[in-house]
């Protein structure tokens, strides 16, 4: 399976150029409108050039609820950080609003919530199991897709080492801009 990845991936640059390759590695967020549980609307033109980390969750999700404190303590670290942006996304799948809003206030968590009505943002992009984890890069592009949780491995310092990885291509790619 490597090999083959391996094998297109050289193939798309050497006959289309790496920036065909990131394309079709790397599709671009879609773009999107939601609201907050404190009515504020956000879209991902308020991203632009920013880590955006999303979460899409449900309140009847076991594990989503598992990952919410290593979530909570990574948006602590970055909450006041101008290039990282987190974004946690109900994705209203058999819940309602009111409960997801009742289950996060009463959790004490401070991380922004947006509420996927009809789950339209979350099919946009295409967000099939919960929870799923992405990462867009400052570039808009889906840089890292997670799904799932494992209460035994370490993900609040697999967010971490995630986000900082996008912050230093944004850091290279300023530097190339530069010279």
């Amino acid at each position: 399976m490597i090999y083959r990845m391996m094998l297109v991936i050289g193939l798309a640059c050497s006959g289309f150029g790496c920036a065909a390759t990131d394309a079709l590695l790397y599709p671009e967020a879609p773009p999107f409108e939601l609201t907050t549980f404190d009515g504020q609307s956000v879209s991902l033109a308020d991203y632009a050039g920013k880590v955006l980390v999303m979460d899409f969750w449900a309140s009847w999700c076991g594990p989503c609820k598992a990952a919410f404190p290593h979530l909570q303590k990574v948006y602590d670290e970055y909450k006041d950080d101008p290039d990282v942006a987190f974004l946690v996304v109900n994705t209203s799948w058999g819940d309602t609003r009111e409960v997801a809003e009742r289950y996060i206030t009463r959790k004490g968590y401070t991380f922004p919530v947006v509420w996927d009505d009809a789950g339209k943002v979350s099919e946009a992009f295409d967000v099939k199991a919960l929870p799923t984890t992405l990462i867009v890069g400052n570039d808009g592009r889906i840089r890292v897709r997670e799904t799932g949780f494992n209460p035994a491995f370490d993900h609040a310092k697999w967010l971490r080492k995630r986000i900082e990885r996008q912050r230093e291509k944004a850091r290279e790619a300023d530097v190339a801009q530069a010279q």
